[in-house]
């Protein structure tokens, strides 16, 4: 009986985690998917087929993040409280307040010390660790820039070489992709001037730099 049981539930779950799966459909050149109910779930609005890393699309249902293949069957459960694109068969993902890393099959390969992960960019991610910033490797986990920073915004354009504003005991300055300092962090305030030039501000006099750390006079 309890054998018989047993095999009940575990039927119930793969026909539930079936029943999970989504259905692609394409409109104007996008994709979009539908749950086996026939109801959108994801609009054709916002996903083209090149929008996939490694055969996958990382997305958010219901406040949960997840990856599905091409044709809609979901790969890694929608369980994350944030999740990477793939890069190089590899994404980074957020549960439980910990960073795990996950293969293409969905199974998590390595378990890090982080408990925050935020924006990234191709092959890096910024993570956190209780309130201190820093970054690291998507596809091994390895550390680039150690977490100590109170801040560390988005890239802001390609055209500044994706150097990012950076915060360290309250001052402010520029570090590139891989934590080299560009511009002092030693200023109350930085910004992304023009022209691929930047702008830091100290007791209230303006310096700018070019995106090599190089200052320019103005």
């Amino acid at each position: 009986m309890k054998k018989l049981l047993l095999l009940c539930f575990l039927l119930a779950i793969l026909f539930n985690a079936k029943a999970q799966d989504l259905i692609r459909f394409d409109s104007e050149g996008k994709i979009g998917f539908k749950n086996q109910q026939g109801e959108i779930v994801i609009p054709a609005d916002t996903y083209y087929p090149d929008s996939f890393h490694d055969g996958l699309l990382t997305i958010q249902i219901n406040d949960k993040y997840g990856g599905i293949n091409i044709n809609g069957r979901i790969v890694v459960p929608f369980k994350y409280d944030y999740i990477t694109d793939f890069y190089k068969g590899y994404a980074a993902v957020l549960l439980d307040n910990t960073v795990r890393i996950i293969d293409v099959s969905g199974k998590e390969v390595k378990k890090l010390k982080y408990t925050r992960l935020g924006w990234y960019k191709d092959d890096i991610v910024n993570v956190g660790l209780d309130d201190k910033f820093g970054r690291i490797y998507i596809a091994t986990g390895e550390e680039i820039i150690p977490p100590i920073y109170e801040s560390i915004p988005r890239f802001y354009k390609e055209e500044y070489g994706f150097i990012t504003r950076a915060q360290l005991n309250g001052k402010w300055g520029f570090i590139d992709k891989l934590g080299n300092v560009i511009v002092p962090i030693e200023y109350d305030s930085v910004r992304y001037y023009s022209n691929g030039q930047l702008r830091a501000t100290k007791d209230g006099k303006d310096f700018y730099f070019d995106k090599t750390g190089k200052k320019i006079e103005k």
